[in-house]
């Protein structure tokens, strides 16, 4: 009896079967791999290997070598600037007061008072330093004044002549008020107008302001005046005139109005 066609195609079937279910398999696992395994694109670099500690670095605890500090160059500008601010030279004034409010080391101060109540030099606070000569000629009003705050100051000689004064002035060769350490030396005070002093030294009483204190003149000669050669009031300490010439006045040669009015080794002739 002949077998069926059917039966004779088992094994081949089988065969087939096993190929085909492999080449699946095969497929199916490349496909996967694919999937898993991003491109090369997206995936990340290797980590860069962490380098050794650089041992130059300075440590920030240690010592730095030092640098000039700005200091220095401060301190030769200060030097320069109070230098170059000290008055120095010649001045010569005609109807213009001659003002000292800083230091000075001046060879000679003129100046001449024709008109008005000016008085001719003040010397006010801040002023120090030296005044080797003065001059002055007013028939204005005072010829110095010595105002708060002027201290340790030196006029070397020189000479004040009052030949008139204003209406209602007050007149004296040097007047001071206040200030300390002043010292005129050598200097000639003839003021035959003036109504007070050739020199005055008493406190003014202003708010503020302190007594004088160590005014000097020194080798001065005084001329006679309307009323005293020379006044040192009450309110003054340790001021006054050595080696000096003072002639009469009108009412006073020397007034002195101080316990501690200085009055050393002075002259005091008859008339002038």
């Amino acid at each position: 009896m002949r077998a069926r066609p059917g039966r004779r195609l088992g094994p081949l079937t089988l065969v087939l079967g096993v190929v085909c279910l492999a080449s699946l398999t095969a497929a199916g696992l490349a496909w996967g791999k694919s999937i898993d395994d991003p491109p090369l694109a997206t995936q990340k670099a290797p980590a860069p290997a962490v380098a050794a500690p650089d041992n130059s670095v300075a440590d920030p605890q240690a010592p730095t070598a030092p640098t000039q500090s700005d200091d220095t160059a401060s301190s030769d500008d200060t030097a320069t600037d109070v230098t170059s601010n000290v008055a120095s030279g010649s001045v010569s004034l005609v109807n213009e007061t001659w003002r000292c409010s800083s230091q000075v080391n001046m060879d000679s101060v003129s100046v001449t008072m024709t008109s008005g109540n000016k008085v001719a030099i003040v010397l006010t606070s801040g002023c120090t330093g030296t005044i080797k000569s003065v001059h002055v000629v007013t028939s204005a009003s005072d010829g110095i004044h010595v105002n708060m705050g002027a201290h340790d100051v030196t006029v070397g000689g020189g000479s004040i002549v009052c030949n008139g004064h204003a209406p209602g002035a007050h007149q004296d060769g040097v007047q001071v008020m206040a200030g300390s350490n002043v010292t005129l030396s050598k200097l000639t005070i003839n003021c035959p107008t003036a109504n007070n002093a050739d020199l005055y030294v008493n406190w003014s009483g202003s708010k503020n302001t302190t007594q004088p204190v160590n005014i000097m003149c020194t080798g001065c000669y005084l001329y006679g005046t309307q009323s005293s050669s020379a006044f040192v009031g009450a309110h003054s300490s340790q001021s006054g005139l050595k080696n000096s010439t003072i002639c009469p006045s009108r009412y006073f040669t020397y007034r002195k109005n101080s316990t501690s009015t200085v009055d050393v080794s002075n002259t005091y002739p008859k008339s002038c």
